[in-house]
């Protein structure tokens, strides 16, 4: 199954349950996808 927008949209709302070291981090996001992504993801994800 190829990873669509859902699929991030899904992590950035998990994301926001993350609290600690809130004001001293940089946040950086890796996604892999054995499978590819869709042409809307990717999109999303630049």
């Amino acid at each position: 199954m190829i990873t669509g927008i859902d699929v991030l949209t899904a992590l950035l709302d998990k994301f926001g349950s993350v609290d600690w070291n809130i004001n001293d981090r940089t946040d950086r996001f890796t996604v892999i996808s054995k499978s590819g992504f869709t042409k809307k993801a990717e999109e999303f994800a630049m």
